[in-house]
């Protein structure tokens, strides 16, 4: 991708999404992760990996700072895979992140680890009764990597305004954090 950069010379807009595009290849699957402008949708750099997990992610960080360097990096943007936000956590802590609004409406109101703050704020609102915010985050993340295809938002004019996480046991069912904000 150097080569491309240097023979091309793109002007980059500070802006870099990240996400996994999966393959399979001999009967098995691979994913190619991706680092691209989303204002001109050029390719910054890409790594294969087995995993779409924190190593991964942290090799195509390392090599899009290499190219751009980290104080050139204004945002970022990622579908919320738990593997990104992690890489993302440890190495671009202070630099502005989103989720990716297609992938958002995608998952149609699914949970991602990027809605916590505003998960967070709408259970205050709505006057569930928390632990603190350290607790809860972690709680959020333990059941989002347990549970994550029982974990739901309801969303209204892109705000979320209600939630409702699922779990088992493995013979019962059970709901948390049920609540709808009071407007």
């Amino acid at each position: 991708m150097e080569e491309i950069d240097v023979a091309f010379a793109p002007v980059r807009s500070g802006h870099v999404a990240f996400d996994g595009v999966w393959f399979k290849l001999k009967g098995a699957q691979i994913v190619l992760l991706v680092a691209f402008n989303p204002k001109t949708l050029d390719v910054i750099n890409a790594v294969w990996g087995e995993e779409e997990d924190s190593y991964g992610y942290e090799a195509l960080i390392a090599k899009v700072t290499g190219q751009m360097g980290i104080d050139k990096i204004k945002a970022i943007y990622s579908d919320g895979d738990n593997g990104f936000l992690k890489a993302r956590t440890k190495i671009f802590p202070h630099i502005p992140y989103q989720v990716c609004v297609f992938h958002k409406e995608l998952r149609m109101g699914q949970i991602v680890p990027g809605d916590f703050d505003e998960i967070y704020n709408m259970w205050n609102d709505a006057g569930l009764s928390l632990f603190s915010y350290k607790n809860e985050k972690r709680e959020f993340d333990q059941m989002l990597a347990i549970n994550p295809d029982t974990c739901f938002v309801a969303i209204y004019k892109n705000r979320i305004i209600g939630s409702i996480f699922g779990t088992t046991n493995g013979c019962r069912g059970f709901i948390f954090h049920l609540a709808v904000h009071p407007d």
